[in-house]
This record gives C-alpha cells, structure tokens and sequence, in this order.
C-alpha cells in the first residue's frame, strides 16, 4: 500500500514549540529568577545589617565594662567631669568621669591598654560623654546622685547605637 504524501514546498510541522511560546517560557524564568535574587539579596542584607549591628553594641558594651572597672571617684578629689591634668590617653584614666570627651575614630580604635581591636570593628567611631545627674530611685522613692555615661557608636552608614548607664554615686 502506497501512501500518497503532498509536498507543497514547506516542511512538515512538528509539534515543538513556537518562537512565541519559548520567549514566554523564558520570560516567566527570568522572572523567577530575578524574584528568587532579590530574596537573597534582602536576606543578605540584613544578615550584614545584624552583624553590624552586633559588633556595635560589643564595642559599646565593652567600653563601658573598661570605665565601670574604674573607681566612681577620682582618687587625687578632682571634681570636673573630662580627664584631669596629665591623663592624655585611656590608659592613664583613674576613674569614670575621665572618660568624658573621650572618643576614637574608625580605623583608631584601641582596647582599655592602647591595642588595636581587630579590623572587623575598625570601621566604627566611638564617642563617651557622662554628666553629673540625680535620678529617682525605685526602691526608696528618694533622689539618688550619680554619674550618666553615654556611649555612642557609629557606623560607616551614619547609623547610630547608644547605651546608657546611670551609676548611683556611692554612699560614703
């Protein structure tokens, strides 16, 4: 049996795409794949962010740790608040209130004995101010005098971290 085949000069459709249906197809990938990126992208983001975040408050944590381990009191009776005469640096700070004024730039910073912190925290600036202040005690309702310390660091963005700490003055 003879099957009987029309040829009219174009070839014979198959069934594989059009050029139409494959742009869609690409299309709606490329979509995909740009909604997947952005999702990485803002998960980076604030996986970045959280790390800064984080070495911040570590810098700020730890420079209050270094001035509570200083006597609430100067130990020569000097009153004002800021370093008192021949204290140029950290090091030579004898008490709390010393550390007023006191602040370091980024690619500056130093532990409490003048070395360099690690790279990952040198792109912070950090800055201590403390004023002399009463605050109303919870436990006996009576004014309380103290020291407030601020410790304020900043990031490379501009973005800002503060801790505070009241420290009662002590009883004598």
């Amino acid at each position: 049996m003879k099957r009987n085949l029309r040829h009219n000069g174009s070839r014979p459709r198959g069934r594989g795409y059009s050029l139409a249906e494959c742009l869609i197809a690409i299309l709606i990938l490329a979509g995909a794949t740009v909604g997947l990126l952005q999702t990485l992208w803002a998960g980076e983001m604030q996986a970045a962010h959280s790390v800064e975040e984080v070495r911040a408050v570590l810098l700020a944590e730890s420079l209050l740790e270094e001035i509570l381990s200083k006597p609430y009191e100067d130990p020569q009776g000097a009153t004002g608040l800021g370093p008192d005469s021949g204290e140029t640096g950290r090091v030579g700070f004898d008490n709390m209130d010393d550390y007023h004024g006191m602040s370091e730039q980024a690619g500056a910073l130093t532990d409490a004995f003048g070395e360099s912190l690690d790279a990952n925290y040198q792109t912070f600036d950090r800055a201590v101010t403390c004023s002399n202040e009463s605050s109303q005690s919870v436990l006996t309702f009576s004014s309380v005098n103290g020291l407030r310390v601020t410790i304020t660091v900043t990031g490379q963005n501009g973005m800002q971290w503060t801790l505070e700490r009241f420290i009662p003055e002590p009883r004598s």
